[in-house]
């Protein structure tokens, strides 16, 4: 049982300075002055498993998810700058789909400023944005294969 409460711990710590940068003290990401700031991978996972609806997201570094070979995008209802960042991807071994973002919807969601840049294979990709289902994709852009 000390063990188990040990390694509870242990993990606690590790991911709450992991994704500190997330949270960025304090902001609630309800709108583009309190937005959840975003500069790792594992900011780009926290944001994927709370799968907020109508926040603001600002990236402020460029981020590599290509060790991610079988990254399955963000399903993305809200608001997010890439503030001209770049993210780069290496997608292989995804048979389904692929893009950093797997579905955008809400017609006020917009994805802007955002470069993503590598190598993606599969049967669907959209590499930026994999289905739209409504919002606005701008000034966005793709460099690789």
């Amino acid at each position: 049982m000390k063990k188990l409460a040990v390694m509870f711990m242990c993990l606690a710590i590790m991911y709450s300075g992991a994704w500190a940068a997330y949270y960025d003290e304090g902001n609630d990401g309800d709108s583009w002055e309190t937005a959840y700031v975003i500069d790792s991978v594992e900011d780009l996972e926290l944001m994927k498993s709370r799968n907020e609806t109508e926040k603001y997201y600002k990236l402020t570094a460029d981020i590599d998810l290509s060790s991610e070979t079988d990254w399955y995008g963000i399903n993305f209802s809200g608001h997010f700058d890439g503030q001209n960042h770049t993210v780069r991807l290496n997608i292989t071994n995804n048979d389904l789909f692929a893009g950093i973002f797997e579905f955008l919807s809400g017609n006020d969601s917009i994805i802007r400023n955002l470069n993503v840049t590598g190598n993606v294979k599969a049967n669907c990709a959209g590499t930026i944005v994999h289905y739209l289902n409504a919002g606005l994709v701008e000034n966005c852009s793709f460099t690789g294969t």
